[in-house]
């Protein structure tokens, strides 16, 4: 567990250090309208999917 929190901790920091540098949150901008674009994408097969739970 501690080997993965230590790379997860380093990524992190590299990221941090990098700022805005190859960073993909920049071509958000290019989606006009973010609500028909989600809705066209529900409507598409994914090839996977994942669910979080809080039961327990």
């Amino acid at each position: 567990v501690w080997s993965v929190v230590t790379r997860v901790r380093q990524k992190i920091s590299n990221k941090l250090g990098r700022g805005m540098e190859n960073d993909l949150i920049g071509i958000l901008k290019f989606v006009r309208n973010w609500k028909s674009y989600l809705e066209s994408e529900m409507k598409k097969q994914r090839p996977s999917s994942w669910v979080v739970s809080s039961l327990g």
